[in-house]
């Protein structure tokens, strides 16, 4: 059962490596507004697991972005914990298109139980690539990436500790509809060659701000 949700933990966080703002994530450009605040929302179906969210991010156009999240993560049967994390990318326009690498970190404290503490962190790193099509004030905007990830995860008692690592890989897929600042993004995470794991699916929605 805890195997399973360690599957599900990492595509869900897998799941927020393509949540930052900018139109490679299916999401509204910084150009609509240097400032994102964003709510997420996504499940494993499967695994009973479902996670909510938010981001706050910064950002300009052709240029850096980032932004810090915090996120909510519960289960059928395991006790709700708290994630903390943190994306950096760099947008490049390439004709239509735009490309995005982007880097994560996270840091989860996992539910405990008979006296030992649980805990992990992620690194993950990606490329996005997305493209706005229709008028500005309303585009849709289909995106995909590929995105590898590390885990470790600790565990801890009295007397021991342990850790494990792992890597895997994730395609994600979605379609964003941007209606001049505000974003809505269907979307789904595939795992890639990860045994016992099944497909994510998530909705982001996210509203720019401020003066350029």
């Amino acid at each position: 059962m805890f195997r399973s949700f360690l599957i599900g933990v990492t595509l869900l966080g897998l799941m927020h490596s393509a949540v930052a703002a900018q139109t490679c994530t299916g999401l509204a450009s910084y150009s609509r507004g240097p400032i994102q605040l964003a709510g997420h929302g996504s499940v494993v179906t499967e695994a009973g697991i479902h996670q909510l969210g938010a981001s706050l991010g910064y950002g300009r156009t052709n240029s850096v972005f980032g932004d810090v999240s915090i996120a909510s993560t519960s289960a059928d049967g395991v006790d709700s914990y708290l994630s903390y994390g943190a994306d950096l990318g760099y947008q490049q326009k390439m004709g239509m298109l735009q490309v995005c690498p982007i880097a994560s970190y996270a840091l989860s404290n996992l539910p405990d139980g008979f006296g030992v503490n649980n805990s992990a962190s992620t690194a993950t790193i990606g490329l996005a690539i997305g493209a706005a099509v229709g008028p500005r004030q309303l585009q849709l905007v289909p995106t995909g990436g590929i995105f590898l990830e590390y885990e470790r995860t600790k565990t801890e008692d009295s007397f021991n500790s342990s850790t494990e690592s792992d890597a895997y890989a994730v395609a994600h897929l979605g379609v964003g509809l941007v209606l001049n600042t505000l974003s809505i993004r269907p979307d789904v995470s595939i795992p890639l060659g990860l045994e016992g794991a099944d497909p994510a699916v998530g909705l982001t929605v996210g509203f720019n701000f401020g003066k350029h």
